[in-house]
């Protein structure tokens, strides 16, 4: 029988965070069983994900059935860029209902979804894992409203970012607005 040290060399394909993602996955999930020759896999949890965006969307459903009132903020945070203040993070989800706390944040750091800077801010810890959470938002029906909301929170200045989150929404007419605002700016 193969290792788990020689299925995840093989997995992860000689990608060190790949490796660490599959290891960090296993842990949240329990997966890991301490046997006489090491950890190894349970019996049900021989299967590992094939690539790292596997990897991130089954982390995330597992996330969203496990913490469902953190999941929409997590949305939220996938949606204004890997790098999010927390304040426009607090602001974006009080306007749309969801709940926005230290608590949440530190689910996500236990999670390994995202590191909380010394200031405050939160940065996802991977973009393949905002792209997973992005796939994931897109089929809710609160996608068009969450990012018509975000579009709200942005000033003149952002405004070609602005159209992105209103072409999301369909909003094409004030998209095209915010880029004909942006092309005057320049």
């Amino acid at each position: 029988a193969e290792s788990l040290a020689q299925m995840i060399a093989q997995r992860s394909n000689g990608s060190p965070s790949f490796a660490v993602q599959l290891l960090t996955n296993l842990l949240t999930r329990n997966a890991l069983h301490r046997g006489p020759q090491g950890y190894q896999l349970g019996a049900l949890e021989m299967r590992l994900p094939q690539d790292e965006r596997e990897l991130w969307t089954e982390r995330t459903r597992a996330y969203r059935e496990i913490h469902p009132m953190g999941w929409p903020s997590l949305e939220v945070a996938a949606l204004l860029g890997p790098d999010v203040t927390k304040d426009q993070w607090e602001q974006a989800c009080t306007k749309l209902g969801f709940v926005a706390n230290q608590e949440v944040l530190d689910d996500w750091v236990r999670w390994g979804l995202a590191v909380q800077t010394p200031e405050g801010d939160v940065r996802l810890t991977r973009v393949s894992l905002q792209h997973a959470i992005l796939e994931e938002a897109k089929g809710m029906d609160r996608w068009r409203e969450a990012n018509a909301c975000l579009a709200q929170t942005l000033p003149d200045s952002e405004s070609e970012r602005r159209a992105q989150y209103h072409i999301a929404a369909l909003a094409y007419a004030s998209a095209a607005a915010d880029w004909i605002n942006a092309a005057r700016r320049r």
